[in-house]
């Protein structure tokens, strides 16, 4: 068929599976979405499988036009129709990346499965090497390992699953500039106060922490201490506001904490941090810094001064309690 003539030298293709209609227009900033099944073509015809989208039910996205690391995929992608199901034979010149991109495949379906789990932890590192620094000390799959020491022709069967042109699709993050980004956070913000209302406080936090992501970003663009680089900086407080109040419900007070302590330390006079941070001091048993902050929040807001002669009450309260309790445990251990 005349869409094999794009193919290059050293692949094959057989189709397995028709799709519908004809060949779509593929365009740069386009996206593809697939499912794949990668396979070892050893001398003898025997095949083993390496990955398999569909067992993952994960389906993979391409970006076109972007210069992804195993560029052969999106060769093969644009002689296909949506639906169809092919296989491709490719020689070993093509597919030198391929152990790269799996292990960064994989390694992404483990931070997923963590997150699901909630072994997650935001802004954790696991210090690994990206592309080719990684293969000098293997990468941490034997599978992959083995396949680099004694390479051969690969069998992808792909699946084309859609077709999306540019500007029809919500873009990733990854792939919007800084620019875009910078303008993506009032959007991020609304979007997190809306996931807030309705208690979903995990994606609101996601949203909160994208936006102050890309602030970061910004203010490593400016000299610290410049009337830029302070206008940029000073935007990350209300979203680590409404972060830190997710971080509340979700009592995780520590991060809570942090985070109000480095709203505190770039506006000392504002009243929700030192309320919040006293209630999350509170929830922890700090009664004393709980105290310092409510005091704090009472100098700054009189308004706020019924509110907060309750809330130290309440603490109050809680100390009595703790020194009843404990005092009766000193008796017990006698």
């Amino acid at each position: 068929m005349s869409e094999w003539l794009s193919l290059p030298t050293g692949v094959t293709k057989s189709i397995i599976a028709g799709g519908k209609g004809d060949i779509p227009i593929f365009q740069d900033g386009g996206k593809v979405l697939f499912h794949f099944r990668s396979l070892v073509l050893k001398d003898d015809g025997e095949r083993t499988v390496l990955d398999d989208s569909k067992k993952e039910k994960e389906a993979f996205e391409l970006l076109l036009g972007k210069q992804f690391k195993l560029d052969i995929w999106e060769t093969l992608i644009k002689t296909m129709r949506v639906n169809e199901i092919a296989e491709f034979i490719c020689d070993t010149h093509h597919i030198a990346t391929y152990p790269v991109v799996s292990k960064s495949w994989r390694d992404m379906l483990k931070k997923k499965h963590k997150k699901h789990n909630g072994h997650d932890h935001e802004h954790e590192g696991h210090g690994h090497q990206c592309g080719f620094a990684a293969l000098k000390q293997g990468l941490g799959y034997k599978d992959l390992d083995e396949y680099l020491k004694e390479p051969r022709p690969l069998v992808f069967q792909l699946e084309l699953l859609s077709v999306k042109q540019p500007g029809t699709y919500e873009k990733d993050i990854w792939s919007l500039s800084i620019d875009e980004k910078f303008k993506s956070i009032p959007k991020w913000k609304e979007e997190g106060n809306s996931f807030y209302k309705q208690k979903n406080y995990d994606k609101a936090c996601e949203k909160y922490s994208q936006a102050i992501g890309v602030l970061e970003q910004l203010c490593t663009r400016e000299k610290p201490g410049t009337e830029e680089w302070l206008e940029i900086d000073h935007m990350k407080i209300p979203l680590l506001l409404n972060f830190s109040q997710c971080m509340i419900c979700k009592k995780e007070y520590y991060q809570a904490i942090q985070h109000l302590t480095t709203v505190i330390e770039k506006d000392e006079n504002n009243v929700k941090a030192y309320y919040r941070r006293a209630k999350a001091n509170h929830l922890i048993f700090d009664f004393s810094n709980a105290q310092k902050d409510y005091e704090r929040a009472k100098e700054l807001d009189v308004s706020l001064m019924s509110t907060i002669e309750t809330e130290l009450k309440k603490i109050q309260l809680d100390i009595k309690n703790k020194d009843n309790e404990d005092k009766q445990k000193f008796k017990n251990a006698f």
